[in-house]
């Protein structure tokens, strides 16, 4: 109605109305109606390019949003602060880190790599792609007086398993007198949580309140549940949740719902799903999650009834995706698709690979697909799965002993790990 209103009153022509109105659009999801208004505007400046790139990246389009960023540097418009902060989470998603790369050289050019801002996208871009070297060299770089460089890189080594450095740098931001914030507890809680640093993560969620007067949030006690869950301690996570002084929200529930995945903890599941289903029942994400624990039990009429419910409710399963950087471009692939120009010769290599690697013992581990098919199908669904399509993808594509970087939406499953 706002949007029908200024139409109705011709304040679209100014860019600014209409630079607010693609923003609107963004925050809502709904970026097929920000790029209608973007691409009816008659004069474009760099907030009208930067608000259609976040929107993009924001709700996981970051393809969309690259493009968009050298669709802007074909048009001459100069790129701002906004931009960067912009376009480098989706290098980020994406695994894109030449790209990523090419723009901090922009950055330096332009001045504007100085900025804080800039520089902790950059040092949680390289962390996020795997460039821990890098990350830390900008880290070692970017004066220290804020809180928000730190907690990027605390959490960049955590996402990679590195929690001991995670903890040394804390005990450094301490000695700097750099006051921690929550999202620097967030950082920390999930980096031992990665790293199986079970004790050390319930001293950092006590220390919050009793030395820095952090009241701990929903974000705190869901990683406090994520801790105690991987490391196996389901009935302690699930006390830790009945014990909590504010009502769970259904991403402490879902934390627990994931642990039981992993450990195959179906009676725990059903409980933690009747939480999460009530509290956010149009989350795709976790009827997946309970239907799979139905399906590696063999409880086929569990995951039925799920499969139904989903459908009745009108929601549709999350496809799993690959991405691959070779020669500066990011491919995507996705589970079972063959809309790849090359997917012929990817599926002929794959079958050359197996072969391979079953005359030195390989045996396709089928429990890893959750369908109640025959095995034949069944080998063929590992097949197609995202990540082996582009793990042979880069194999076909790049020189021997070359490093592959993969980056996946969803965890990888077994039999391809």
């Amino acid at each position: 109605s706002v949007h029908n209103y200024v139409v109705r009153k011709e304040y679209g022509c100014l860019t600014f109305v209409s630079n607010a109105i693609v923003d609107m659009y963004a925050k809502l999801g709904m970026v097929a109606n920000a790029s209608r208004v973007f691409d009816n505007m008659n004069t474009k400046d760099v907030i009208s390019w930067n608000s259609l790139i976040t929107g993009n990246t924001q709700n996981g389009l970051s393809n969309e949003a690259i493009a968009l960023y050298h669709k802007m540097q074909e048009e001459g418009i100069q790129f701002d602060q906004g931009t960067l902060v912009s376009i480098l989470p989706a290098c980020s998603h994406l695994g894109a880190v030449r790209e990523g790369t090419c723009i901090h050289c922009h950055s330096i050019k332009m001045g504007l790599h100085s900025d804080l801002f800039v520089t902790t996208c950059l040092i949680d871009m390289y962390a996020k792609c795997g460039k821990l070297e890098e990350s830390l060299h900008l880290f070692e770089e970017v004066p220290k007086r804020s809180s928000v460089p730190w907690n990027a890189i605390i959490c960049g080594l955590g996402i990679h398993g590195h929690g001991e450095k995670s903890l040394d740098l804390f005990e450094e931001m301490q000695k700097q007198e750099v006051e921690p914030d929550q999202v620097t507890f967030v950082s920390l809680l999930s980096s031992c949580s990665h790293a199986g640093l079970v004790d050390q993560g319930k001293k950092f969620f006590n220390l919050m309140y009793c030395e820095y007067g952090i009241v701990p949030n929903l974000r705190h006690y869901a990683c406090m549940v994520d801790l105690l869950g991987r490391s196996g301690k389901l009935d302690l996570a699930h006390d830790f949740i009945t014990k909590m002084p504010i009502k769970p929200d259904a991403s402490v529930w879902g934390a627990l719902l994931g642990a039981c995945r992993i450990h195959g903890n179906l009676e725990l599941g059903k409980v933690a799903s009747a939480h999460v289903f009530e509290l956010d029942p149009e989350n795709v994400g976790y009827y997946v999650l309970m239907s799979n624990m139905y399906a590696t039990e063999r409880r086929w009429e569990g995951v039925n009834n799920l499969r139904s419910l989903a459908i009745d409710m009108g929601l549709r399963k999350t496809p799993g995706w690959s991405s691959i950087e070779v020669n500066n471009n990011v491919h995507v692939f996705y589970t079972g698709n063959r809309s790849h120009p090359q997917i012929e010769g990817i599926y002929a290599e794959m079958a050359s690979l197996l072969g391979k690697i079953k005359s030195i013992g390989y045996t396709p581990d089928f429990s890893c697909v959750l369908q109640d098919v025959e095995e034949d199908e069944k080998e063929h669904i590992l097949s197609s799965h995202s990540e082996r399509l582009a793990i042979v993808f880069g194999l076909i594509q790049t020189k021997a002993q070359t490093s592959l970087h993969i980056f996946k939406n969803l965890r990888v499953c077994g039999d391809c790990h």
